[in-house]
């Protein structure tokens, strides 16, 4: 079972998203794909990079246990989801290359077969952040999966500071999110 969520953040909604997962756990980060052997981890406040996983601090053994070679990539490597299924979630952040049109990021949760404790606990942390993005996200887009704005992204929106474009340059469909508190 997958979940996930779309979202454009402005850095200071990522700086919130930051806090509300500290006090869920200790969490770390380490980028998605590596050059080393070994897992680059480093805290939430430091983001190492823009492809990331996040998992708890408890977990990081079985994380540094299942890093592999990324397959048809010499000197690339990556944690097997496999081994370990369920223990954490992709965040891919929003790419500000071109600062004026951000392209939307997303956390991702797959931990369809996971059942440990430590994976049911990052399935609802999981869970809970879709909640918090739904519930404090002011904007949302119009598709059947949604893309949620963060406040902050949202007020640059509206100063007309930014533009929200799909990938594929036409310009995204935003409305109010209705979930929203105000």
């Amino acid at each position: 079972m997958g979940l996930q969520t779309l979202v454009v953040q402005a850095p200071l909604d990522e700086r919130v998203v930051v806090d509300f997962l500290a006090e869920e756990a200790r969490w770390l980060a380490a980028p998605r794909q590596f050059t080393e052997p070994q897992l680059p981890t480093a805290l939430l406040d430091d983001l190492p990079a823009n492809r990331l996983i996040l998992f708890r601090a408890e977990d990081l053994a079985t994380l540094e246990g299942a890093v592999i070679p990324l397959r048809g990539e010499s000197g690339q490597y990556l944690v097997d989801r496999v081994r370990v299924e369920g223990l954490f979630i992709e965040w891919n952040r929003t790419d500000w290359q071109d600062s004026k049109m951000p392209q939307a990021g997303r956390f991702y949760y797959d931990g369809s077969d996971a059942s440990s404790q430590s994976s049911q606990a990052v399935e609802r942390t999981m869970r809970k952040l879709q909640r918090w993005i739904r519930a404090t996200y002011p904007l949302r887009s119009t598709q059947r999966l949604p893309t949620y704005v963060g406040p902050h992204c949202a007020e640059s929106l509206r100063r007309g500071e930014i533009e929200i474009r799909h990938p594929n340059g036409t310009p995204m469909e935003l409305v109010r999110n209705e979930s929203a508190k105000s």
